[in-house]
């Protein structure tokens, strides 16, 4: 009796814990679940190929690391959230992924802070090379691969494309590649990806005692694109709909 109402209290506490994370994150889209291509996630293939350790924006309902950073730590500490990215103090050798909510403001401060993240590794690195640092410090770097769409109009785009720690930028077309739907939440779900509407930019961006050779580099370029791209047909994938009433004289749906 004492284990069934340990594991009664163990099931309210996740239910509560769960719903609270998911107003939450209706109310960050407006109360509105048709906004949930909002939270689309990355591939599992992209975090296994480039070994990506933690998640700059996540939430318990598209992390795909156990540990992320989210916007609502306070609900989302229960499912692994350490908190907002923008105080996240990365450790030595540290592999991100940042696939931010695509506004101008969040996309430039971002870019900001990871060029700030990888000079406090550079200056880590070289007090470690000159002897000067702090009892148990480590060499590492850090490397952050960052997904937004290609936008170079955005303020926030040039930064991350004129930023001196960048190392590789990819570009994948619009409807050629593909994310994970985020709305699993609602029950809406149809597919498990969702062919982007947009261009993407790939940014892999690194502190200079993270850079590994040419080659290396073209082989993690190559894993960035496949771990994104659609192969044969496009079973499991989410296609857009429109009615085509000039030729059909009526308003049909085709894919």
């Amino acid at each position: 009796a004492t284990s069934e109402s340990a594991g009664a209290a163990e099931l309210a506490a996740f239910a509560t814990a769960a719903f609270c994370a998911a107003c939450r994150v209706l109310s960050l889209q407006g109360g509105d679940e048709r906004a949930g291509g909002m939270q689309a996630a990355c591939p599992q293939a992209v975090f296994t190929a480039l070994g990506v350790q933690s998640e700059a924006f996540a939430s318990p309902f598209n992390a795909i690391s156990p540990s992320f950073c989210s916007a609502s730590a306070d609900v989302d500490a229960p499912f692994g959230s350490c908190g907002s990215f923008f105080a996240l103090e990365p450790p030595a050798g540290a592999v991100l992924l940042a696939n931010p909510p695509f506004d101008g403001a969040t996309v430039l401060a971002m870019a900001r802070r990871i060029d700030e993240l990888c000079d406090a590794a550079d200056a880590a690195d070289a007090a470690l090379a000159s002897g000067t640092a702090a009892e148990g410090g480590e060499a590492g770097g850090l490397s952050v691969a960052v997904v937004v769409p290609r936008t170079p109009a955005e303020e926030g785009w040039r930064a991350l494309k004129g930023s001196r720690h960048l190392r590789s930028e990819l570009v994948l077309p619009r409807s050629k590649h593909a994310f994970v739907d985020g709305g699993q939440q609602y029950g809406r779900r149809q597919a498990p990806l969702r062919l982007s509407n947009h261009d993407s930019s790939l940014f892999w961006m690194q502190s200079a005692n993270a850079r590994a050779d040419a080659a290396a580099l073209t082989a993690a370029r190559e894993s960035f694109r496949a771990g994104f791209k659609v192969l044969g047909p496009l079973d499991g994938v989410a296609k857009k709909k429109k009615n085509n009433k000039k030729k059909r004289g009526r308003g049909e749906e085709e894919s």
